[in-house]
């Protein structure tokens, strides 16, 4: 039997290791740069936070973007033409200042939301796969913008072997306080989308079913 030498082992898993930490984008920056762009200084583009290299070599053309803090390149491409690669970074500015732009309104309408809830207003959750449960919770106490919320009991105001027709049971709490912050994508409760009891009966999987 043969036996291979230390150091192929050695250069084998390290080049492993490396080719795994460039695929997840822990290396550096600087590693995903060829010894031509390495020192220089990069594109960054007013309004953006982009840093976009470029380099030529053997008379081919190079590109590589990186957005943000991220290490990752968000490309590395070589180009054909001039005009060729322009195009690439141009379309790259105005994308990442589309991002930028939907990213700052995002914060700025978190900042700014008011929920309108008040103390005594029920929420449901509806969530599952093959079958659909429901939740209620009571807001008990307003606190700013986060609501403490309790879950409250349900009856079935409709039922066959299929389908339960569910409503809540005001002031019969079921479970302990906690306190939720709603945004404008909505509330989420124990990680199920909330939204106002409408006060009508809500469809749920009954029991016969797999409820």
């Amino acid at each position: 039997m043969s036996v291979i030498p230390r150091r192929v082992v050695d250069r084998f898993l390290t080049a492993a290791m490396e080719a795994q930490a460039r695929w997840s984008g822990t290396l550096p920056r600087e590693s995903y740069l060829p010894p031509q762009a390495r020192g220089t200084t990069p594109l960054t583009p007013e309004g953006t936070d982009l840093a976009i290299y470029t380099w030529e070599e053997n008379g081919k053309l190079y590109g590589i973007a990186f957005g943000g803090k991220a290490n990752k390149p968000l490309w590395n491409y070589r180009f054909t033409t001039e005009a060729q690669r322009q195009h690439r970074i141009d379309e790259t500015i105005e994308t990442q200042k589309r991002v930028l732009q939907r990213r700052q309104d995002s914060l700025d309408a978190r900042r700014t939301y008011q929920h309108g809830f008040v103390v005594g207003d029920i929420l449901n959750t509806s969530w599952g796969y093959d079958q659909t449960n429901v939740e209620f919770y009571e807001v008990v106490e307003v606190k700013g913008k986060v609501l403490v919320v309790r879950q409250v009991a349900q009856e079935a105001k409709e039922s066959d072997r299929h389908a339960d027709q569910v409503v809540a049971v005001s002031g019969k709490f079921v479970g302990p306080a906690m306190r939720v912050l709603p945004t404008p994508n909505g509330v989420k409760i124990e990680g199920h989308h909330a939204s106002k009891w409408s006060g009508k009966p809500v469809y749920q999987t009954s029991s016969y079913a797999g409820h």
